[in-house]
Parts: C-alpha cells; structure tokens; sequence
C-alpha cells in the first residue's frame, strides 16, 4: 500500500472539555489491532511537549479505514469522525486532568493510499507523567476504538520533546519512510541546541523461536559515526543514510537526559517490493539447508520462487501463500518496529508464523496475545513485556517457555504443508 499526505481539508472543533470523573479500567481488549481483514481504525499517535502548560497530540489514520458518504448535491464525499480525549494523573488514574471532543471531518475521495492527519492540543503541565485515553468514532460505521498513551512530560528529554516530519507528514515511531530529508522539530522547553549525532548501519538479528530461552543481548547503536551539530530556530534538516541516527544533547544539566532515535530502513518502509527484502524472512520456516540454498544461489529468485512452489505444489497456492505471508511482514513492520524492523521482534516473528490473534489483551505495560478458543488443548497464548528505554517506546519482549516447542513446530508445519494459520 502507497502512502501518500491525502490534500483534503480537515475541520476540527471544540465540543465539549468537562467529564465526570469515576473508575476507568486500563485493560483493553486490543484484538482488532493487528488484524489485517478488519476494517476499524488503526491509529496512529504522536506526543510532543510544544509549550510548559499545554502538550500536542498528532494523529493519524488511513482513509480505507473510514467510511465515506456523499454530500447531497455535490461530487464530494466526507467522513466524519469524533474523537474523545481524557487526561488522568498517572498516579491516581480517577484524577481526571483535561478532557474533550471533537469532529474530525475529511472532504474529499475515499483513496486507500491516503492517510489522514490532524492534531489537537490538550492541557498537560511539565514535570509529571500522564495516562491518555483516546476513543475514536466512525459515526458512518457506528464503530469504535480506544487507544491508552503514556504522557511523560518529566524534564528528561525524551521522544515526546521531538517531532519527526517528512515535508507535511508526522512520523509517529520517528520511523521514516525514504532518506529524503526529514526535519526534526525540538521543543522550545529544551534549552540545549548543541547535539552530538551518531550513525549506526548495523543489521540487527532475527528474533529467536519462542521457546529459544534467551532473548538477543544486542547493543543499541554501535556508533559508525558521531559528528556534531546544532539546531537552528529548534529546527534541524537531516538527509538519512543509516539504520539508526541518534541525537544526544551536550552539556545537558540532566545526567539522565534521553537521546532521540531516528529510524530508517530502507525506501517504502514498511513495504515490501523488493526481492532481497523477501529472502531473510523465510528462515521462519525453512529449513537451515532451504535456507542457505536460496541465499548462497546465484540465481536468487528463482531459488525463491522454488521454495514457495515446493511448498505449496502449483502456482495459485504459492501466490496466496506469498501475498500472506509478505503481508504479515509489512503488518509487523507498521506496528512492532523499534531499534529494528518489525518482522525481527518477538512480536514480529510470532505474528508472521501464527497470523492474527484470537484475542489480544493489552496494557500499558505488556501484551498477552490468544491463539485457539478457551478450553482447546492446542491453544496458546503469548505474553510481552514492555522494555523501558530511551530508544524505543515500543520495544517487547517474549516472555519464553520450552513448552512452546511443539506447539511452534506444529505451525511452522502448516506453512510447510502450503497451508495458512
């Protein structure tokens, strides 16, 4: 799927910015989130910290996701969705802080290459961390979802004092999509203009199976590189050439100052249309000898195109075969990117071989994802927990068992038989 900025015009107003106040429960059922058939939203979010009183939220969604209806007596169309916001202490989560709702109405053609985006300010004073909730509405579809942030708006340089553009577009993970330049926006509440930048191209390890009882002891950016340079205006123009930029502040008062981390990956990222983006990936289910014949094979695709149709015996099963698996790849990559891409995690891996949860529950802390109905001796289940770094804000790992062996060889198997999970 192209993504492009949808040139649409956006209207966005106050409704409403009182709420009673009572319990609230931070446990989610999540299990649309990564499906790929599901047509509910998929949002996604940015905080940035732009003044001492008041923090930015950035959003952004796929026109596919939206329902479209015409305008009477016009060749337009719009959609029309409502988006509810509440801000809660983060030490006492019935305090509720701020909270409002707004229209967000998009005029224009329902294009499935189309993202859009808007923003809306909320009132968040420095020096404390903030649970926001975030439900949007489709009004056409009479569908909604919620989303829960952690507003960390502590005086510690992290990612939220940064906004990541790509010309008009905000890049929610700091993930960019090509090396074209990208401008970095720092806060006004960050003082220091001086930074250290450093370069990392190392290509980070797949995740291990889930029953692999250690997870990868990788260090973070390994530094090629490191220059100086400094911001002009709070404003920074960088042209990417590597897997991972990191800015690091000099002469910070702060001995726990955060860095920010730039990503970049490769032209069309999370995309994948090029051949030796698909090669890597199939060592989730081939054989170590499948595996190094493809990649030591002078001739590459068809050493690829080989093992798919060994698996799936004629042509229309390993194109269905290839259009799902490659897609479960490109869905890793949107949702579970962080120091690497996302098919590389844990959670990349176990999505790519088992397909789209059962039933997902989440979070702020960790994800427990369902596979088989209750009750089912075959049934699994995965948990994730969250890693609290400067690098990633969503960075998981497995919690790994032994006794996930036979049952992760079971769905290997399926693949192996040209068959879908």
């Amino acid at each position: 799927m192209k993504i492009r900025l949808k040139s649409t015009y956006l209207v966005l107003i106050a409704l409403a910015s009182a709420c009673s106040v009572g319990s609230v429960s931070y446990d989610n059922d999540y299990t649309y989130l990564y499906d790929q058939k599901e047509s509910l939203i998929k949002p996604e979010f940015k905080i940035f910290h732009h003044s001492a009183d008041s923090s930015r939220l950035y959003f952004q969604v796929n026109s596919s996701d939206v329902l479209y209806s015409k305008i009477d007596g016009d060749t337009l169309t719009k959609s029309l969705m409502m988006v509810k916001y509440k801000l809660r202490s983060f030490d006492n989560k019935n305090t509720l802080i701020d909270s409002a709702t707004y229209p967000l109405i998009d005029y224009g053609l329902n294009k499935a290459d189309a993202i859009i985006q808007s923003q809306l300010n909320f009132k968040c004073a420095s020096g404390n961390q903030y649970y926001i909730e975030i439900r949007l509405r489709d009004q056409f579809k009479d569908l909604n979802v919620v989303h829960f942030l952690i507003v960390d708006k502590r005086e510690n340089g992290n990612e939220q004092y940064y906004l990541v553009k790509s010309g008009e577009k905000v890049l929610p993970n700091q993930i960019a999509v090509n090396s074209n330049k990208i401008v970095i926006e720092k806060s006004p509440l960050l003082k220091e203009d001086h930074f250290l930048i450093q370069y990392e191209s190392k290509s980070y390890k797949k995740a291990f199976p889930p029953f692999a009882m250690s997870r990868l002891n990788e260090k973070i950016l390994e530094a090629d590189a490191t220059d100086s340079i400094r911001f002009s205006d709070n404003k920074l123009q960088l042209t990417l050439d590597a897997n991972v930029t990191r800015l690091i502040p000099v002469n910070s008062d702060d001995e726990t100052a955060n860095s920010l981390y730039v990503r970049y990956y490769y032209d069309g990222f999370p995309e994948i249309t090029q051949l030796e983006q698909m090669l890597e990936p199939i060592r989730f289910i081939s054989t170590t000898n499948e595996y190094n014949n493809i990649i030591e094979s002078s001739e590459k695709r068809k050493a690829f195109e080989a093992f798919w149709l060994q698996l799936a015996k004629n042509q229309n099963s390993a194109k269905a075969l290839i259009r799902e698996y490659y897609g479960r790849i490109e869905t890793a990559n949107r949702f579970f990117s962080s120091f690497k891409p996302g098919w590389k995690t844990d959670r990349g891996i176990i999505f790519i071989v088992y397909g789209d949860p059962y039933r997902v529950e989440k979070t702020f802390n960790n994800e427990i994802w369902y596979y088989g109905e209750d009750n089912n001796i075959l049934s699994v289940k995965f948990q994730f927990n969250k890693i609290q770094t400067d690098w990633s804000s969503n960075d998981f790992e497995l919690l790994r068992d032994q006794n996930y062996k036979n049952n992760w060889y079971r769905a290997v198997d399926v693949w192996r038989q040209g068959r879908i999970n």
